[in-house]
């Protein structure tokens, strides 16, 4: 911490605690850029319907930017096709599967990763039969904060 004391005379008191703000501010912007990606946490297994559409989120609740996001399935690499679609913003990463097929039952991880270190959360997708009902099932998070709240439509 910086202290100025009142015996150094006014101007140099000024300055003294202007160099001090300037050090503090200079301090705690550096930290703010170098700090390593941490991941919002979320329930790690959730159950879909065969033929739904379904999303996974995979957001930072801290960390610098830019922020590079993988998905994996079953520990190999996921790309976007046919089923599967990633979008990716500086903060978040959402993976669409439309529509869920018994093939894509496993084991969902993301990977969020930067200059200064990498965090990652796992989701283990089961999926049911496929419904009688026409209705198409969407799954919405809404992010608070630190909480992931799920919600089936």
């Amino acid at each position: 911490m910086c202290f100025a004391f009142c015996a150094l005379g006014h101007s140099l008191f000024i300055m003294a605690n202007f160099l001090c703000f300037i050090l503090f501010f200079l301090s705690v912007d550096h930290m703010v850029q170098s700090a390593k990606p941490v991941l919002n946490r979320q329930i790690n297994t959730a159950s879909q319907s065969e033929g739904s559409n379904y999303v996974l989120v995979c957001s930072i609740s801290t960390g610098s930017t830019p922020i590079r996001f993988t998905w994996s399935f079953n520990s190999r690499p996921l790309q976007k096709s046919s089923t599967f679609s990633i979008e990716s913003t500086e903060m978040l990463s959402l993976l669409k599967i439309s529509p869920v097929q018994g093939s894509h039952a496993g084991n969902y991880s993301c990977l969020a990763e930067n200059g200064e270190g990498a965090d990652s959360l796992w989701l283990v997708l089961k999926v049911e039969g496929k419904q009688e009902v026409s209705e198409v099932d969407i799954f919405l998070c809404f992010i608070s904060g630190q909480n992931v709240a799920p919600i089936l439509v």
